[in-house]
């Protein structure tokens, strides 16, 4: 696999938070493929028009995700996998929720195109916004 594509699937997993905080779950469907898999600790989501349904009523109000720590690996025949962190900032002043998890990623590239083939959503903690930061911060001080 060549560089190029390998940089298309980083690009694809930057894309990703600023695309679901526009609010636009068709415009989030289009970064999986035709028959993506959508992976959540509630369910799984088969195809575009499952992860449009799945996008569509989460994605109201205002909102702020950041991802880091993203590691792309090629795993042959078109694919790459990939693993990244996540932390979104949910809600209003008056009722600020933070998520924090995982991304895992099973990519498919072809030239300068990506597409999620199957995106595993893991949510390590979520809460109000001070609660779940006190939850992290007591967590690096073991």
């Amino acid at each position: 696999m060549s560089q190029r594509e390998i940089e298309a699937a980083r690009t694809l997993v930057e894309r990703y938070p600023a695309i679901v905080d526009a609010g636009d779950a068709d415009a989030v469907a289009a970064l999986f493929a035709k028959d993506a898999s959508l992976v959540t600790a509630s369910a799984t989501y088969e195809g575009r028009d499952a992860v449009a349904e799945f996008y569509g009523p989460r994605l109201g109000g205002s909102k702020l995700h950041l991802v880091t720590d993203i590691q792309l690996s090629p795993s042959g025949d078109g694919e790459v996998a990939a693993t990244s962190r996540f932390a979104a900032f949910i809600g209003s002043v008056d009722n600020p929720q933070l998520t924090w998890g995982t991304y895992e990623d099973t990519i498919v590239v072809n030239g300068d195109d990506a597409a999620f083939k199957v995106r595993r959503i893991t949510i390590d903690s979520a809460g109000p916004a001070l609660d779940v930061w006190g939850e992290l911060l007591a967590g690096y001080r073991r």
